[in-house]
This record gives C-alpha cells, sequence and structure tokens, in this order.
C-alpha cells in the first residue's frame, strides 16, 4: 500500500499499535482489504471460522473486530451479536455486500463501529478504518489514564500514611512551635467554577501557549531533581528542588484557574525551607514526591489529552496532599505564610 495523502499517513499512524482479528469468508474477494489490513496494523489474524473466532476473541486481546456478514454456511452477525454480549465497546467492524439489506439494519441495531461494503476503493477503505483507528486510540488512551488513576490514587493513599508517620517522628511536638514562627494566616478557598478541561484549553488565550509548555518543562524538571536528591539528599539538592516547585508555581499562577493550587503548593515549599531537618534530606524527598506524584498525570489530562470532566478533579487530590501535610503542622486549610522567616533550614 503506497501512502501519498494525509488519509493514509494518518492511518499508518494510528493503526501501527493496533491488533485486529479478521474473519473472513474463504470465497470473499477481499484482495485489496487483506493488503491494507497488513500494510498497516501491527498484527493481523485471521481466520475462516464462526466457532475459532469466538474462541480467539475469549482468549486473546484485539483492539478491531473485522467480520464478514456471511461465512460459509455460518452467520457473521450472529457471531458479531455475541461479541458485543460480551465486550459492548468493542469496536467491531462488518463486511459485506449489500447497504440496503435487513442485514445492516440489525447491525446497527447491535452497534457496530463500521460496515464496509464490498467493492471499496482504497481510499473509502482507508478513510473508513482512520476514523474507527482513532477512535480506538483516543479510546485506549483514556481507558490507559484511568487506570493510572487508580493505581496512582492507591499508591498515593500508602505514601500518605508513610510520610504522616515520617514526619511525626522526624518532626513531632516541634510542629506547632515551627509554624507560629512562620506567621501562617488561614486564606479562605475561594468559589471555583466547573469546566471540562476541553472547554477549559479550547478557552485559553494565546498568550498562555509558551506558559503551558513551560508548565510541562518544570514538571520534568521536578522529576529530575527529585531522582537527583534521593540519590543524593544534600541541602543543594534539596534547595535545586525547591527552587524547581517555585518555578512551577510561578507559571501556574498565571492560570486563574489554579492559583488554589499554587498557593497550596508554594506554601510546603516555604515551610520546608525553613525547618531544620538536621542535615536529614531524605524527608525532603518524601514530601515533595506525594505532592509531585499526580503532577505529570494533571497535565496531561487537562492539557493534552483534555479528558476530565472537570479541571479541578485532579488538583483538589494535590491540594488535599499539601493539606495533610500542613495538618502536621496543626493547620487545616490551604494557607498563606509571611515571608518574614527563618533562615534556610
Amino acid at each position: 500500500m503506497e501512502c501519498e495523502n494525509f488519509e493514509c499517513k494518518s492511518l499508518l499512524e494510528n493503526a501501527k499499535e493496533l491488533k485486529i482479528l479478521h474473519v473472513r469468508d474463504e470465497k470473499s474477494e477481499d484482495g485489496l482489504i487483506i493488503d491494507v489490513f497488513y500494510s498497516a496494523f501491527k498484527k493481523v489474524c485471521t481466520t475462516q471460522s464462526v466457532n475459532e473466532a469466538l474462541d480467539m476473541f475469549k482468549s486473546n486481546f484485539y483492539d478491531i473486530i473485522m467480520v464478514d456478514t456471511h461465512i460459509g454456511n455460518d452467520s457473521g452477525i450472529e457471531l458479531i451479536s455475541k461479541i458485543k454480549s460480551i465486550a459492548n465497546k468493542k469496536s467491531v467492524v462488518a463486511i459485506g455486500v449489500d447497504k440496503c439489506s435487513n442485514d445492516l439494519i440489525t447491525l446497527i441495531n447491535i452497534g457496530i463501529e463500521g460496515y464496509i461494503i464490498l467493492p471499496t476503493s482504497e481510499n473509502e477503505l482507508i478513510k473508513i478504518l482512520n476514523r474507527i483507528c482513532l477512535n480506538v486510540t483516543e479510546y485506549n488512551m483514556l481507558t490507559q489514564f484511568s487506570t493510572l488513576l487508580e493505581k496512582s490514587y492507591d499508591e498515593i493513599s500508602q505514601q500518605k500514611n508513610k510520610l504522616n508517620q515520617l514526619l511525626i517522628e522526624k518532626i513531632g511536638s516541634d510542629a506547632m512551635s515551627i509554624t507560629e514562627q512562620l506567621h501562617v494566616v488561614n486564606v479562605p478557598k475561594k468559589e471555583v467554577v466547573k469546566i471540562s478541561a476541553k472547554d477549559f484549553v479550547a478557552k485559553l488565550p494565546n498568550y498562555l501557549v509558551n506558559t503551558i509548555e513551560e508548565l510541562s518543562d518544570n514538571i520534568a524538571d521536578i522529576e529530575e531533581k527529585l531522582n537527583i536528591l534521593v540519590a543524593s539528599p544534600t541541602l543543594l539538592n534539596a534547595q535545586k528542588t525547591s527552587l524547581s516547585f517555585t518555578d512551577f508555581t510561578t507559571n501556574l499562577e498565571q492560570f486563574e484557574e489554579f492559583s488554589d493550587l499554587a498557593l497550596a503548593i508554594q506554601k510546603i515549599v516555604h515551610i520546608f525551607e525553613h525547618i531544620n531537618l538536621n542535615g536529614d534530606f531524605n524527608i525532603y524527598f518524601e514530601i515533595f514526591g506525594v505532592i509531585s506524584d499526580e503532577f505529570r498525570n494533571w497535565f496531561d489530562s487537562i492539557f493534552l489529552a483534555s479528558s476530565l470532566q472537570d479541571i479541578h478533579e485532579l488538583d483538589e487530590s494535590i491540594i488535599a496532599n499539601c493539606m495533610m501535610i500542613e495538618s502536621i503542622f496543626g493547620q487545616n486549610s490551604t494557607t498563606h505564610v509571611n515571608n518574614e522567616a527563618i533562615e534556610f533550614f
């Protein structure tokens, strides 16, 4: 398959990691379809048996199932119906020769994702496949994000418990006196407006485009500095880590919607810049590891995938982590710190 137009190149990009199962009639004149399948997809599995196809589907993962409507004496439509009853969200594409039959009405009611009518042109076939592959790729991405979120929440919950005990052991009864010296005062949390990530990104002014790129760079820098800090927990590396967080919150403050998030993070940075850790900078890594664990997922879910129904779904979790750390110091809300303070560490 030669690719000279955008649609074809797009198909190659969207299908390159996808695996398909092709259930075909041995008498089908589908040479073009087979050529395109093997040129575009990562892996193509084929069978001419309805029973074997069902067994293959149950025992293997396929991103897309391609099924002829008639396979010898068997019905491909019945196979599609069985597949959909097992996995309703699975992308299934029917291949037939009649666009006006009752078969098509039945398939639409079952919920197929596409219908390829033979004979077809290469351009039309590529167009249909590209649309389906794009939908599958986006669905897979959202599923991965969802799985990552669930995993992150479990890991962060465990880290919170570990961190809570660690702080009590390291700082203990000195916590309240530290906050008194820092002149910590409560600041009421402002009301936030619920807006989807997709709508939020669409309404962003052009001058914030560079700031979005800088936020991504900030997160990468934080990850790098934390890796260095855990390998070499020194005062200098702790200071560099603190500066990375400050740069991140400075850019974050450019977005009015995330001012609470910026304030919560910067408060923790300020507190731990002024605590005497007696040379034990591992605790610094523990603190900022918990806060920053969600940064990358937060950024990707808002600015890249734009998958959140509410842009505050994830930043509320980060703020909660900050509040949890503050609670060790006798505080229970987002706070602001008077910058008259103590020497760095």
